[in-house]
């Protein structure tokens, strides 16, 4: 399938959820976590200037875009351009959070190539996603690269990129979006999605999981032997690259989606997920609406998780738990 095939996929939403196509894409999807530890104007004025990089990339594609202090969703024409300087003045403050969300969309509901989330707070996310074209013809690794030098810039604690499930940033949607997403992502188990707030909220002392590029810091990675053990462990099919604070693992050559009805699981994330199976974090936080019939185990409890779950939540909980430990 070719890359433009991918990028016209669209998942709606479910019947009767009220919102209008589509729920979801297929892209590159890129996620940085980053909490304290970091100079934190330092941090910020990267962030700020990632953000700007990641606007003049995607040029006049931006519609809508949402920010703290009014989060009321704003048209970006040439009448009223994308006004940023209150996230400015908050950057170059500590300890002044501040969040933006974009999109590509001119509707909070609908997911968009061209979208951004970031909250700069205790716990601080970057999200990018861009379509598959995006870096059509560009120079060789541009994109590992670029994720190279994202994760340098702003000492991320781990981060994630490759093949993704893009969804709707603005609001509460993605949210919601997400809970439908299950079927999806378990037949297609290369394609990464979670809430990255729900990320930085949970996986405070270990990761979540593996993508194409997981960026873990060296602190993390003591705990597997460091980053020459688990290459040792990963095979042949891993390899590295450094950046400031930590060390990104590269698994394969390109992304891959696989498809489990085919009998197809990405090789090298389950090399690399087995490798890195000592510094995964339990995921404290459910994602997806279960299948009917879903039960988890009898053995599984609240204490699996490290904090009161109520028994409705269990089976969304337990299906949660199981996406992520897929690699290992």
């Amino acid at each position: 399938m070719q890359l433009k095939d991918l990028d016209a996929f669209e998942l709606p939403w479910p019947t009767g959820t009220g919102e209008d196509d589509p729920m979801a894409r297929i892209g590159l999807r890129v996620e940085l976590i980053f909490r304290d530890g970091y100079d934190a104007t330092a941090r910020r004025g990267a962030l700020m200037t990632i953000i700007d990089q990641y606007i003049d990339f995607a040029a006049d594609r931006l519609k809508l875009y949402q920010r703290s202090g009014d989060r009321r969703p704003r048209k970006i024409t040439a009448g009223e351009p994308l006004d940023l300087s209150p996230l400015r003045t908050a950057a170059a403050r500590d300890n002044s959070d501040f969040s933006l969300f974009l999109s590509g969309e001119a509707e909070v509901g609908k997911a968009s190539h061209w979208s951004l989330a970031t909250v700069a707070s205790h716990n601080g996310y970057l999200l990018m996603h861009f379509p598959l074209q995006a870096f059509e013809g560009a120079a060789p690794n541009s994109f590992r690269t670029l994720f190279q030098k994202w994760c340098s810039e702003l000492a991320t604690e781990q981060a994630y990129a490759g093949l993704g499930l893009v969804l709707p940033t603005g609001g509460m949607v993605m949210d919601e979006a997400i809970g439908h997403c299950g079927p999806i992502v378990t037949r297609f188990s290369g394609l990464d999605v979670d809430l990255p707030d729900s990320t930085a909220r949970s996986c405070k002392d270990g990761i979540r999981c593996v993508a194409w590029l997981t960026a873990i810091n060296s602190k993390w990675l003591q705990r597997a032997g460091g980053a020459d053990a688990v290459l040792r462990v990963a095979g042949p099919t891993v390899t590295s690259l450094p950046y400031n604070g930590g060390t990104i693992f590269v698994a394969g050559q390109a992304p891959d989606a696989g498809d489990r009805e085919r009998g197809r699981v990405p090789s090298a994330n389950l090399a690399l997920g087995r490798a890195l199976a000592p510094i995964r974090s339990p995921y404290k936080e459910p994602l997806f609406k279960v299948p009917p019939g879903y039960k988890p185990p009898p053995a599984f409890n609240a204490g699996d998780v490290g904090r009161r779950v109520e028994p409705e939540e269990l089976p969304a909980l337990h299906y949660t738990q199981q996406w992520m430990s897929r690699f290992g």
